[in-house]
């Protein structure tokens, strides 16, 4: 692998993992406003570039450390770094999607039992 290839692929990295973790935010926020259906859709975008992040992170894994040194080590332990912060935001935020929901559920269930409760039900 040339010099350019192994560049090209430790910025997938970073490239693909910044936009899974866009994607993971994305989710957070349609949570919160309860639009559940898009938190669901922003997820699987946030997998589907995390996918292209790995694939490119197993390639540099392939190569191993002597050409990696070409690249500049600093260059290659950004990548990871974006690689692994990216991994830990999307597992936390299919968590906060799911607490939301169930918390919108929970509220809806108390209004209900409320409105009932004030109908003299």
């Amino acid at each position: 692998m040339s010099k350019e290839n192994l560049e090209e692929c430790i910025f997938s990295v970073i490239g693909y993992s910044g936009m899974a973790k866009y994607y993971a935010s994305e989710a957070i926020k349609s949570a919160k406003n309860g639009d559940f259906k898009e938190a669901e859709e922003f997820l699987k975008k946030s997998d589907d570039e995390f996918s292209k992040a790995q694939d490119a992170e197993g390639a540099l894994a392939k190569i191993g450390d002597k050409k990696s040194k070409e690249c500049g080590e600093l260059v290659l332990i950004h990548s990871q770094d974006h690689f692994m912060g990216t991994m830990t935001y999307r597992e936390l935020a299919k968590e906060m999607v799911d607490m939301c929901r169930k918390y919108s559920d929970m509220e809806k269930s108390l209004i209900e039992r409320i409105e009932k409760l004030e109908k003299g039900q």
